[in-house]
């Protein structure tokens, strides 16, 4: 027998003025893709049953990636180095790498 124990009440919202929890999920960077492609399609497709499913999975439904290379890049590159262009109309969308 536990020498203590708790009682919670989960149907009392304990913080009810927060926005709601949109979902979860992980980071996906170029490390992950070129591991993730360097599966067959059946591995391929257990990867994102494990990580999506929500019978035997994760139940992941967010992604975030990064705009710039990071420390998991295979290359350095930037999709847009100009200053001040808050519109983006220089961004990259070829995903070319810097040279």
């Amino acid at each position: 027998t536990p020498s203590a124990s708790i009682d919670v009440d989960f149907a009392k919202i304990a913080y009810p003025n927060r926005p709601p929890i949109l979902g979860f999920g992980g980071a996906f960077t170029e490390a992950t893709a070129l591991n993730f492609m360097s599966l067959n399609d059946e591995a391929r497709g257990v990867a994102s049953e494990l990580l999506f499913g929500k019978e035997y999975g994760l139940g992941y439904s967010l992604g975030r990636t990064h705009i710039n290379s990071c420390d998991f890049c295979v290359e350095s590159y930037s999709f847009d180095d100009t200053d001040q262009d808050f519109t983006l109309s220089n961004f990259d969308d070829e995903v070319t790498h810097d040279v």
